[in-house]
């Protein structure tokens, strides 16, 4: 196999995102990148061999690593005193 680690981000992020969307929200609306099991990005640019040969590892483990974009977490912050009272009362 000649994929080079953003082959496979583009790949799973199909799995993790299906139709673009999960339950989390779009695909539009983060930031992803290959990594390894302690959590730390992978250079998407390396080949799946380099990798294998970097961490002399017999089985390769991969995780889709997310992180909202920081534009559409402003974009989800809302003032609570702009917000319609609904005359709802909790018991």
């Amino acid at each position: 196999m000649h994929a080079d680690c953003s082959a496979i981000v583009g790949i799973s992020g199909e799995f993790v995102f299906p139709d673009g969307v999960s339950v989390v929200g779009e695909l539009s609306q983060f930031q992803t990148q290959m990594g390894g099991f302690d959590g730390r990005s992978v250079d998407n640019n390396l080949a799946v061999e380099e990798l294998y040969s970097k961490t002399k590892v017999t089985l390769l483990r991969m995780y889709i690593l997310t992180k909202r974009n920081v534009a559409f977490k402003q974009r989800q912050t809302v003032d609570a005193s702009v917000l319609p009272d609904l005359g709802i009362t909790v018991c």
